[in-house]
């Protein structure tokens, strides 16, 4: 009778046991699906490398399907498979400078960030933001990195950078001419010496708007291009 009731007992901890590893197994298949859509669905693309300090071999762990919506013609396979295909899309100019900071942060086991201008469909030019963290492991090191598509910032950068110059080269030049007149009046206080700068102070009026008028419509034209990246 004790040898059926332990027979029982460690039957009932088997069913017990095999339930809590389904359940496991059960929780961590619901887990790898959700990590894979957060990876296939986020903006832009998530990379896993490996390599060693001196960065002479480079292998390719996992790519996320995004390169594929940030690069349209790349061969997701090709490049993990040889991860030195990437470089086709990096402008030859840049591919020494990009190779060198990699390099340096493999030695040094430190992050690595680049903006780098890649030309997608032959002809149109995105700005792509590389950005990896390392993880240094039985002497080699794991580079955790995502793959941003930046040309709105870069957009941005870019006309804020011509605005403030604009602000400071155009419209400095009528503005002052309209100050000197305004300050010549009040020096002066002579009708006759008003009836002369006043044309002079209209010019440089007429001036003003029309600057106005042009940096409103690049401006717009700025905008348009912004939403349309966007």
């Amino acid at each position: 009778m004790e040898a059926l009731k332990l027979l029982a007992k460690r039957v009932a901890i088997s069913l017990e046991t095999r339930k809590l590893l389904k359940d496991q197994h059960q929780k961590i298949e619901l887990f790898g699906q959700k990590l894979q859509k957060l990876t296939e669905l986020s903006p832009g693309a998530w990379f896993k490398l490996k390599t060693e300090p001196a960065a002479k071999h480079i292998k390719l762990d996992f790519l996320s399907s995004g390169i594929s919506r940030l690069i349209p013609e790349a061969n997701r396979e090709e490049i993990i498979t040889n991860p030195s295909v990437f470089l086709h899309w990096i402008s030859p100019n840049l591919r020494f400078s990009f190779l060198r900071q990699f390099i340096h942060s493999a030695k040094c086991n430190s992050s690595f960030e680049m903006d780098i201008p890649v030309i997608v469909d032959g002809k149109k030019k995105i700005w792509l933001w590389i950005k990896a963290r390392p993880d240094f492991e039985d002497g080699e090191i794991n580079f955790y990195g995502t793959i941003q598509d930046i040309s709105q910032k870069i957009a941005h950068v870019k006309s804020l950078r011509k605005f403030l110059f604009d602000i400071s080269h155009k419209l400095r030049a009528p503005v002052a001419k309209i100050k000197g007149v305004i300050h010549l009046l009040q020096e002066e206080n002579n009708p006759d010496s008003t009836l002369e700068m006043t044309p002079i102070l209209y010019r440089s009026m007429d001036e003003l708007d029309q600057i106005l008028h042009q940096l409103n419509h690049e401006y717009s034209d700025l905008i348009d291009f912004v939403e349309d990246e966007n």
